[in-house]
Parts: structure tokens; sequence; C-alpha cells
């Protein structure tokens, strides 16, 4: 659709005769360019204006959509709109459809510290044109991040363990899957919240081994409870299960049986973690450098309706990650922009904490580091039965 779009972008832009031609005419000028429209019988039925409101640092157009319209159809056109005003554009639609036009655009930092404390489950995505977007985990409990390196994933999963250490230290547990050997979340390794970290396929398979053993134990605790999900219960505690670089975790026909069989294993579980285990209090965040249908299984990208995505190289990415293009026109030299998706799009700028603040905010609950060799002491909780 976009190879399409943009040269039409082009020929609106074109139209506008040293910008005599405002706003409103030049987005009307994209609905007709586009073919925006409904016919009935010898009629045609374009969005019809509404209303224009005018907002410290943004425009706002509401548009009445004829019946008939996918309203999906132009929420995708909003590239077209953006390059023909040549500012950067939002389109939103509940009932009507909103238009938002922004006079600048988005800061190229926001720094961690200046994040506001929001009670709850809940994590800051980052900073929009109009607000902050928090991702609340009990409302939407498992969550895929994409990206290609150095564009703000890793970064975003610090932000993640940052905010929730901060602000649920007693009721916070981390497994952690690190597949590039380590290099990013071993320093982590002694936080009271952190459970175990895996660095290779073969101790990502011990641990998920040891969480599936844990859910089945909690399922029959349930059961016994007559609990149906953890928000109805009195238990307060969150398990977060991190899977970064997921594709190290994919089958591939040059491997061994007993490696496609481990691996299988591995996202077995991790489907069953995505399908069933939100209820039982599990979450999962499932990370990926470049997202393909074979390096994220159906049932977790089915399961996972919050997605992130960072710049990628391709359209074909962008569609697997949050099941529309958009993130391969993220720009290339501002690291931290990304796409969050539930139920639309929203860009945003990621928060951005480096290590050496990420440490001084969370030492204190550095543990007494143990041998290299011993396993972790596992943070546990326990549920009466009564």
């Amino acid at each position: 659709m976009i190879e399409w779009m943009v040269p039409l972008a082009i020929g609106v832009a074109a139209l506008t005769p040293r910008g005599r031609l405002n706003e409103r005419k030049t987005i009307e000028s994209c609905f007709q360019r586009l073919e925006l429209f409904v016919k009935e019988d010898d009629k045609v039925y374009h969005p019809t204006f509404k209303k224009r409101v005018k907002k410290d640092g943004y425009t706002l157009y509401i548009y009445n959509v004829p019946m008939g319209l996918a309203s999906e159809e132009i929420i995708g056109d909003a590239i077209v709109i953006e390059e023909a005003l040549k500012k950067p554009v939002e389109i939103e639609y509940s009932f009507y459809l909103f238009i938002y036009v922004y006079n600048k655009d988005l800061p190229t930092m926001f720094h961690y510290k200046d994040v506001p404390e929001v009670k709850g489950w809940q994590i800051p995505v980052g900073k929009t044109h109009r607000d902050i977007i928090f991702h609340d985990y009990d409302k939407t409990p498992h969550m895929t991040i994409a990206g290609t390196t150095r564009f703000g994933k890793t970064v975003m999963l610090k932000n993640i363990m940052t905010y929730l250490i901060e602000n649920h230290p007693d009721e916070v547990a981390f497994y952690i899957i690190d597949l590039k050997g380590g290099l990013e979340f071993e320093r982590y390794r002694n936080l009271q919240q952190v459970n175990d970290i895996a660095t290779n396929q073969e101790e990502a398979a011990n641990m998920l081994t040891e969480i599936h053993d844990n859910i089945k134990q909690r399922e029959s605790i349930f059961r016994k409870k007559l609990w149906s999900n953890i928000l109805d219960t009195p238990i307060k505690n969150r398990t977060f299960i991190i899977v970064d670089e997921a594709a190290q975790l994919t089958p591939d026909s040059s491997m061994s049986k007993d490696e496609k069989e481990l691996l299988e294993g591995c996202q077995r579980v991790l489907s069953e973690v995505a399908r069933v285990a939100g209820a039982l209090g599990y979450r999962l965040i499932y990370c990926t450098q470049y997202p393909t249908a074979d390096c994220m299984p159906r049932q977790v990208k089915m399961n996972a309706d919050g997605k992130i995505s960072f710049r990628l190289p391709a359209g074909y990415a962008s569609k697997v990650a949050i099941d529309e293009v958009g993130a391969e026109k993220l720009p290339s030299n501002i690291k931290g922009r990304g796409l969050y998706k539930t139920h639309e799009i929203r860009k945003f700028q990621a928060p951005f904490i480096s290590d050496d603040e990420m440490m001084e905010r969370l030492g204190g609950f550095m543990r007494v580091a143990p041998n290299r060799e011993e396993k972790t002491e596992t943070r546990s909780y326990t549920i009466d039965l009564g």
C-alpha cells in the first residue's frame, strides 16, 4: 500500500501553491486523492468535517465517516496526510475520525528521571505528542518487543525492570533469558528480584522447565481455592519472564534432532505461558531483533496484546511485529523512537536510562554475590490454602 501512497502524497503537496491552502483543505484533498469515499447508487460520500479544535501544540480535526468506509484504511493513510502537510500527524477513530496535526515532532530524548510515578502494575512506554503512555500488565499481561539492535529494545527492558522494582520491590520477580550470551543482563543477576538468568539454549530449557512446574503448582492452588484470575485473589506478587533475542530459540533445519526437540520444548512452554499463565500472575515479555513468523510462535503473538516495535529494516517485519507496516519508516538517526500497539498505534519516544543510573537506583537491592556456579536462590511466594 505504501508503494502507491507516497507518490500521491507528493501530488497533494504540489496542489498547495505557496502554502495558500490551509490544513483542512489539504487533509480533504488527501481524502479525494486516496479515494476515501463510499459510493451508493449515483451518490459519493466522503468523510465530512465536523469540528476543528485548537490546542497547545496541535490542532485536532474531527470528521464524520460515511457508513461502509473502513476506519483502519484511513488510519493507515496517516503518512500520506503527514507528508502532504509536512507536519507530524496521528489518526484515531472512535465513532468519529480524529486527525491530530502537531506543530513539532517528538523530542529526541526523554529521560527516565522525568517519568512520573503511577500506581499498579504499570510501566512507562514513552512520551507522545500529548501524554506519556503507560502499559498496564494487569490489564494486558503479555508483551512483544521488536527492533533492530541499538534502537532501544534492551533499554526498554531495563526501563521496565527498574520501574517495577522501584515500585514493587517485595512483589516482583524476574526470570531472564538473555540469549546474547548474558552480555546485557548478567550484571543484574544478584538483584533480589531476579530469580535466575539463562544465557544459552540449554539454560533456557532448564529455566522454562522450572517455570512450567511452578505454573502447574499454581494452577492446582487456584483450582482448590476456586480462583480463575489473580486479580480476584489476595495475591500481590507478579512473575515476569523476559526473553531477549527469542530467535535463538527457533528450531532450524540444520540442527540435530536433539537440538530441535530442545528448542521446540522451549517454544511450547512459552506458548503455554502466553495462553494460560497470565491469569495466574505470570507476565511474558518476548523480544526479538527481526520478527518472523518462525521466531514468534502463533500463541505468543495472539495472546500478547501489547506490542512495541522500534525501527525494523522491512515492512514485512513490521507486519509481524505490530500487524501493520510503519516500523520500517521510523527514523534511523533517533534511538528510542518506537510504535506501541494495543487497539491503536501510537508513536512514542522511550525513556532513556543508562546502566549506571539503573545500578544507582537498584543497588540497594543487591544480595551478597553467590559463587557463579551456585544457583541463585529463587524468590518464591506462599499462598495460604486455608
